[in-house]
């Protein structure tokens, strides 16, 4: 009878320390990823046409030209808009709806803001569409038009109706999707000639960058800078920026194993 207790006693001991072994490595497979803030790229600085600002922004100077990127984190787009964030109407943020799984507020969109001022050229036109996010490992982010980004908040205007009146809202969602709409044609980069002697300022929105996108590199492939007597563009620039951000592996423990590290 002693030496089957003690049989018992070993294969209870083995099921313990089998279970808490598989526990402690699925521990180490429920890691998420982990991505920082995109900053330049230090390289950036040894072009002569181009200044990093103390606030992150590559600076593109052409005599008396200047075209400035620089990535926005969500904290400064909540701060843009205080109100709009505090009751849920923020376009670009999720403001403070948490996911449940993880605790934390998820990212919407990668936005950027462009900077233009000429004091240069008769005017500049640069049409945001055309602006691309390029990483390293292949993916490329297309900068959302104004019709996706529309069809994008619509699926959040509830109710409506179906037949004579397709597409209509109604309530506290219609003023939502509206706000949200406002805003976004107030600080959007908008597609308009930029005459000499001004400046304009607009953000760039992309979709979120992936878990394995550490480097990218902004490309304004044509900024359009003279023009024939139709409007028609005869000479362009090219812009590029470069950024990159830590990114990883965090861990339930609150280890976390960087993958790659901005230095």
């Amino acid at each position: 009878m002693r030496c089957k207790w003690m049989v018992l006693g070993i294969v209870v001991l083995a099921v313990t320390l089998w279970i808490t072994g598989c526990g402690r490595y699925m521990d180490r497979l429920a890691y998420r990823e982990y991505m920082g803030v995109l900053t330049p790229v230090d390289q950036e600085e040894e072009n002569p046409q181009k200044t990093i600002t103390d606030d992150g922004e590559i600076l593109f100077e052409q005599e008396r030209l200047e075209i400035g990127l620089r990535p926005m984190t969500d904290e400064e787009l909540n701060r843009q808009f205080p109100s709009a964030t505090a009751q849920g109407r923020n376009p670009y943020t999720f403001g403070d709806t948490k996911w449940f799984r993880y605790d934390e507020v998820p990212q919407r969109f990668t936005v950027f803001r462009l900077t233009v001022k000429n004091y240069q050229y008769p005017k500049v036109f640069i049409d945001p569409t055309d602006v691309q996010l390029i990483s390293d490992n292949g993916r490329v982010y297309h900068s959302l038009t104004r019709e996706q980004l529309y069809v994008y908040f619509r699926t959040f205007a509830t109710g409506g109706r179906s037949a004579d009146g397709a597409g209509e809202r109604f309530g506290n969602e219609y003023h939502d999707w509206q706000e949200r709409m406002s805003i976004l044609r107030r600080t959007r980069f908008a597609p308009e000639f930029i005459f000499s002697g001004q400046e304009r300022d607009g953000f760039l929105v992309f979709e979120p960058l992936h878990g394995d996108v550490s480097n990218i590199t902004v490309n304004v492939p044509e900024v359009q800078v003279r023009f024939d007597y139709r409007d028609v563009p005869i000479e362009t620039l090219a812009v590029t920026a470069r950024f990159h951000r830590d990114t990883g592996r965090l861990y339930p423990d609150g280890e976390l194993k960087l993958t790659y590290e901005v230095r």
